[in-house]
């Protein structure tokens, strides 16, 4: 999936760059904003499309494939959970696949306890594997062959 468009530095030394899809800020006008910048990416394509979201990406996507039904055939949300605002209990989502590191900084146990409560009746596949809060390789790849079937 596209890259989230706003930059900025990480830490005092200006050498890693993040990347984020909103803050509290104008948080209803960027939600906005961010469908219709992906409604223009999906449009026309004619093969299935399978959504890969990490971090706050998850979080992007799982949102929008609530409010676009049908845009994927497949939604994998890395190191995120769904967030608050979608009630995935009456969305018409895609099959969810959540891939989780074994020390993610990011998904506390607490955070992990309240996506299993979140998910408790949910159609979903999770995976595990041994790092943080990063893309891992062979589980990428792992993930990458499930889409290709």
């Amino acid at each position: 999936m596209p890259e989230a468009p706003a930059r900025f530095y990480l830490g005092d030394d200006y050498k890693r760059v993040g990347a984020s899809w909103m803050t509290r800020e104008e948080r209803l006008a960027d939600i906005a904003d961010t469908h219709a910048y992906l409604d223009a990416v999906l449009d026309g394509l004619d093969a299935p499309v399978h959504g890969l979201g990490f971090s706050q990406g998850g979080m992007v996507l799982a949102r929008y494939a609530a409010a676009r039904p049908g845009r994927f055939a497949r939604l994998v949300l890395w190191g995120s959970a769904p967030p608050d605002d979608v009630d995935l209990a009456a969305a018409t989502l895609p099959p969810l696949t959540f891939v989780l590191g074994d020390s993610d900084d990011y998904l506390t146990p607490e955070r992990r306890a309240a996506l299993a409560i979140r998910l408790d009746g949910v159609p979903h596949t999770t995976v595990t594997y041994g790092g943080g809060h990063r893309l891992h390789a062979e589980t990428l790849a792992a993930q990458l062959a499930d889409s290709m079937g």
